[in-house]
């Protein structure tokens, strides 16, 4: 399926919209609307997704006189404007938006109008997205070959490539076990495609049964069985290379280009840079997507926990410590063969 980018349009439309106006009768002295328009959409959403507005519960805006006036939507997909509520006519409808069957980054638009006054806009930016891997998904680059092997975890049904690398099962994807954790944006779509997003505490239990939270020695035992030298409880110089995929998202490969991180995964872990998430007391903010792959560890380090992780300007697996609570990752289940 051919991928579609359509840009949004500018302010410069409605600016040269207004100008139009001005052309027709210069004499009109065109007013501003006091108040403000908002529009809230997912920031990721599957093909088909579904939601209805009504635009007098997203608007605050008001003619200076009190009259009624028009609101339109205008999606970047088709460029068609949708009319809601008709300028000088009470009547209000709803507006139902199904997201098209595509991938890509789209805008949806809500514009107030009337005659005598300048356009007032609001925009909410989004991005449509398709679980799997391989064509006509959001992820395409994840090697497949005949022999790769999978397992299904019994809680969820869902089913992961796996790899066995010297003494060890590892998982090839990340857990997507919806039991504990978070999407990525609290966006559900995300889940089969980044995995979820764990504090440790959660991580404690994600992995099913006979699977377990890869502990600083299958770390070790990792590199070794890729020839590189390891300390346990030390960062890992020139491991990071073979534990990444050059995968893409929606087109876009997820580790940007670098001299010393060069992605080659010899072992078959594709490892992605989905980033983390920090908790502030209120909700998790996510950051790093497209820079950090961060997968935790099983060991504590006092009242914080070690995690793994990747930088992607450096050919190095990282030791590092999070807190337990306020800080979210990835995780990778591990078993003995």
């Amino acid at each position: 399926m051919k991928l579609k980018n359509i840009l949004a349009f500018s302010v410069a439309f409605l600016s040269l919209f207004a100008v139009s106006c001005k052309k027709e009768d210069e004499n009109i002295e065109y007013k501003y609307f006091t108040g403000e328009l908002s529009v809230k959409f997912p920031q990721y959403v599957e093909a088909g997704y579904t939601k209805s507005f009504l635009a007098d519960t997203m608007s605050t805006v008001k003619r200076e006189d009190g009259q009624p006036f028009g609101f339109y939507f205008k999606e970047s997909v088709k460029n068609v404007s949708d009319t809601v509520r008709y300028d000088g006519n009470t009547f209000t409808r709803t507006y139902t938006y199904t997201v098209p069957d595509t991938l890509g980054r789209f805008v949806l638009y809500l514009n107030a109008f009337s005659d005598g006054y300048y356009s007032s806009s609001a925009n909410a930016t989004f991005v449509i997205v398709k679980k799997g891997l391989g064509e006509g998904s959001s992820l395409s680059g994840f090697s497949i070959e005949s022999t790769d092997k999978t397992m299904t975890d019994p809680r969820d049904g869902k089913s992961y490539y796996i790899s066995e690398i010297g003494d060890c099962v590892w998982m090839r994807q990340n857990l997507a076990w919806e039991g504990a954790g978070r999407p990525l944006e609290s966006c559900k779509p995300m889940t089969d495609i980044f995995g979820q997003y764990y504090t440790w505490e959660e991580a404690q239990n994600a992995c099913p049964e006979g699977w377990r939270l890869p502990g600083e020695s299958d770390w070790k035992n990792l590199a070794t069985s890729m020839g590189v030298k390891a300390e346990t409880g030390a960062s890992i110089n020139g491991l990071a290379s073979r534990l990444t995929e050059s995968i893409s998202f929606n087109g876009v490969i997820l580790w940007p280009y670098s001299k010393d991180l060069v992605p080659d995964n010899k072992a078959r872990l594709s490892v992605m840079p989905v980033g983390y998430a920090t908790y502030n007391g209120k909700d998790f903010t996510y950051a790093g997507l497209r820079r950090y792959a961060v997968i935790w560890s099983a060991e504590e380090d006092g009242e914080d926990a070690v995690c793994r992780y990747i930088n992607s300007d450096r050919d190095i697996l990282y030791y590092g410590v999070q807190s337990k609570k306020e800080f979210a990752a990835s995780v990778r289940c591990v078993k003995n063969k």
